[in-house]
């Protein structure tokens, strides 16, 4: 019961600022090329994708789940834990960075998809690595419970962005 009111919570959370952000586009988006055009509309779902990852992290921590030696084992939790805390403290940088040049309703207003594009840049190789060490030392062990799927359908969505976010970069 309390996996579903932490996923509809992030998911009001994550919504909120997906309302925001789409409810004005940056100005001149309409004359990006296609292919950026794509991205972003890609990019705008991060608010919603950040949030449902900080809640299966926090559902992989509430019991009843397993001990966290064994946890630190599932990719999907390991990719909902690192990415939510790498997600987070993107956020709160680059608030922190831009405070005094915008203000707080400029950072999380119409412009603020740009916040949500640097958490594109910078969750992804976060969940890259975090999978490579794993598999790397061999301790790579899927569950079947939903929270390591859902980390790991988050892991693959946040490793999808990274990749169209360079194929962008290319074809323009």
């Amino acid at each position: 019961m309390l996996d579903a009111v932490l996923l509809i919570a992030a998911t009001a959370v994550g919504l909120a600022q997906l309302r925001t952000t789409l409810a004005s586009p940056p100005p001149g988006s309409m004359t990006w090329p296609l292919t950026m055009r794509l991205y972003f509309q890609f990019a705008v779902a991060a608010p919603l994708m950040l949030s449902w990852t900080a809640a299966v992290a926090v559902a992989c921590l509430v019991s009843p789940r397993p001990h966290g030696h064994l946890l630190g084992r599932r990719p999907g939790v390991v990719a909902a834990l690192v990415g939510s805390s790498w997600g987070v403290l993107t956020l709160a940088f680059t608030c922190l960075s831009n405070w005094k040049h915008l203000g707080l309703g400029h950072i999380f207003g119409p412009n603020g998809v740009f916040l949500w594009i640097n958490v594109h840049y910078s969750v992804p190789p976060v969940v890259i690595g975090a999978w490579v060490t794993l598999k790397l030392a061999g301790v790579w062990e899927s569950d079947a419970s939903w929270t390591d799927r859902g980390g790991r359908w988050l892991g693959f969505y946040w490793i999808f962005m990274y990749v169209a976010m360079w194929i962008t970069y290319f074809l323009d």
